[in-house]
């Protein structure tokens, strides 16, 4: 459980990308309260950036350079040929070919199962609770 003052209070934590790791640890629950001119300004503000490899990371692992890094646009070049819908492979047996980049066009056209890694999983074994849900 998280519970997330947002408060003029804490002025040096209102800071988007806090905020944003406050919400996805939230694993059960999460509880924000405080004052909505707090959290509106908490949005808005963007903090220094840090000094960390996730760039140079992201860069390797995709293969472009970081001078084109910043100029892509983020629905460039996407594979929109749709996966076929309820099974893992084609009727050659091959696997689907899956767009490479996530866009908003590839959610607005379902082309990703929503529903991936939920094999064999029921809606009753979550309220048996998490310990019953088995991978």
């Amino acid at each position: 459980m998280v519970i997330l003052p947002i408060v003029h209070q804490y002025s040096r934590m209102l800071q988007r990308n806090l905020l944003y790791t406050a919400v996805t640890r939230a694993s059960d629950f999460l509880i924000m309260l405080g004052e909505k001119q707090a959290f509106e300004q908490c949005v808005r503000s963007l903090s220094v950036n840090r000094k960390t490899s996730l760039v140079a990371r992201l860069v390797a692992a995709i293969g472009i350079s970081s001078e084109t890094s910043s100029a892509v646009s983020p629905v460039a070049e996407v594979d929109m040929t749709p996966a076929v819908q309820g099974g893992d492979s084609t009727d050659d047996g091959q696997p689907n070919e899956l767009p490479k980049r996530l866009t908003e066009e590839v959610i607005a056209r379902e082309l990703i199962d929503p529903m991936i890694g939920m094999a064999g999983v029921t809606p009753a074994q979550f309220e048996q609770g998490p310990q019953s849900v088995s991978n």
